[in-house]
């Protein structure tokens, strides 16, 4: 005896994650736009208070999107409401990182630090801060960490070979 198996169509599959999509977007637009009025205004009822996720999440979406002044409110007003969140200062590190504002992203890398959590990445973006301040020595402090954290990934070796290229020492 065969069984009958409903097959859904692809179709039908892709207007359904096409409409889960879109609703997550407006979902996301709209907590932006209330939080946006709230910073803007700097004001905030007892019954439309937001979270620190809900600031982290737009902070996302606001970046995302190209709103980095925005993006950074966002971010900084978790930092605000918890100042004990590490992950936060991670995040806020990357924002500042990737807007090539390297001597801010490297207070916020150094203040993730604090938790004694260790990730190589977060040393490899700390040696490329450094290295784009000038600061070598702390640039290759970083990225032989890196270095000694992933020894089969390449990432700290470039690193050291760019800030041996930076202080002209081509040999090494």
């Amino acid at each position: 005896m065969q069984r009958f198996v409903p097959v859904l169509s692809l179709d039908l599959f892709l207007w359904v994650g096409l409409i889960i999509s879109v609703l997550t977007v407006l979902l996301l637009f709209v907590l932006l736009i209330r939080v946006h009025r709230r910073v803007n205004a700097g004001q905030t009822t007892e019954t439309e208070v937001i979270t620190p996720a809900e600031y982290k999440m737009l902070g996302d979406f606001a970046s995302e999107q190209g709103k980095l002044p925005l993006a950074e409110r966002c971010y900084r007003k978790v930092v605000e409401l918890e100042p004990y969140n590490w992950a936060i200062h991670y995040d806020l590190g990357l924002f500042l990182f990737h807007a090539a504002r390297y001597k801010e992203a490297i207070k916020e890398f150094h203040l993730y630090f604090r938790h004694d959590i260790i990730m190589p990445e977060v040393y490899d973006y700390l040696g490329y801060a450094y290295l784009m301040t000038k600061d070598f020595a702390k640039a290759e402090e970083y990225y032989r960490k890196v270095a000694e954290l992933t020894p089969k990934k390449p990432d700290g070796y470039v690193g050291l070979g760019a800030v041996a290229q930076s202080k002209n020492q081509y040999q090494q």
